[in-house]
């Protein structure tokens, strides 16, 4: 009987069989570009929203939801971009990015670990007042007093 014996394995133009395996999907001018995309969307966008807003008359949100808007719609342009600049445009999928398919047991584990996380920090933090007094708060530690600043400031 014959003994059968692998091949050489595929190597790269380096010469190294193992070199490109890690290597990722895409070039520092793919993220420079989906960065730049990015927030060239999120720009673009308040624009039309400012323009939007002011020729309808429909009052500004407060301080708070205003950043929490704003947050939310650089941070969807901007993975927008990198997602076309740097996988998209390559054939490449979320997968070869890293991601990968969540179960739904570990969904439903999420909302028990945070509370489990909350309850934790709770008992951390008593246990810290018990050791050092009252944790100051931010109006404590300012010398203002109680109330004289409101939540968005």
């Amino acid at each position: 009987m014959t003994d059968m014996v692998p091949g050489p394995a595929a190597e790269t133009p380096s010469g190294d069989p193992e070199v490109g395996k890690t290597d990722p999907p895409w070039r520092g001018r793919d993220i420079l570009f989906g960065v730049l995309a990015g927030f060239g969307g999120a720009f673009g966008f308040f624009i039309v929203y400012a323009v939007f807003v002011r020729a309808s008359g429909v009052g500004s949100i407060s301080g708070l939801a205003a950043f929490e808007f704003a947050s939310i719609v650089s941070y969807v342009f901007l993975g927008a971009g990198l997602w076309f600049f740097a996988l998209r445009r390559r054939g490449r999928s979320l997968r070869d990015a890293g991601f990968a398919k969540v179960g739904a047991g570990a969904v439903a584990l999420m909302l028990p670990l945070t509370l489990g996380v909350l309850f934790v920090n709770g008992l951390i933090q008593l246990g810290v007042m018990e050791l050092f007094g009252e944790i100051k708060t931010a109006s404590d530690q300012l010398g203002v007093e109680e109330g004289s600043l409101n939540p968005s400031d």
